[in-house]
């Protein structure tokens, strides 16, 4: 009779990208340089991933990966009250919709000149839903600065949001 043991030098598995889906999920993720990048936060009390309409007209959409560096992504829908499914949003119109992204220290921006900006890319918004209240969609940019150029893409996300 064999006994078998697991191997605790076995490898984890690789992290697979959630699917796209359009039921408020509270999923998000994209390839970085073609690494899955997922949200994740070692802290109780930051959310590594929400949706919100805090304010008449704007629409946030934060995901944030807290596990050693501090990658974030924070889109924020300008005129929110436009929004609707099937709809398209040039990443680099600055009037449509404000992207603020940060990854392995370097920072990009399609709102300024400064630092990094993001030269290309869209976001699709498949479904908006008022109730129960969702968005879902996919986006895909490309961030050139200084200190890196980062490629973005099959990026997707299912999210419940607040008002």
């Amino acid at each position: 009779m064999s006994v078998e043991c697991e191997d605790p030098m076995a490898e984890e598995p690789p992290y697979e990208l959630p699917p796209i889906t359009q039921k408020g999920a509270n999923t998000f993720g994209c390839l970085i340089n073609g690494e899955v990048w997922l949200p994740k936060s070692d802290l109780t009390r930051v959310e590594a991933l929400r949706a919100n309409y805090p304010f008449a007209n704007r629409f946030y959409i934060d995901a944030l990966n807290r596990i050693g560096n501090n990658d974030k992504f924070n889109f924020i829908l300008i005129d929110s009250s436009n929004v609707w499914q099937a709809q398209r949003f040039d990443l680099t119109n600055r009037k449509a919709l404000a992207l603020n992204f940060e990854f392995d220290d370097c920072h990009f921006y399609n709102t300024t000149d400064r630092n990094g900006n993001i030269v290309a890319g869209e976001l699709f918004v498949s479904k908006y839903n008022i109730r129960p209240e969702f968005i879902s969609g996919t986006f895909w940019f490309t961030a050139v600065s200084d200190c890196d150029t980062v490629f973005v893409t099959e990026g997707r996300f299912d999210l419940p949001f607040t008002r």
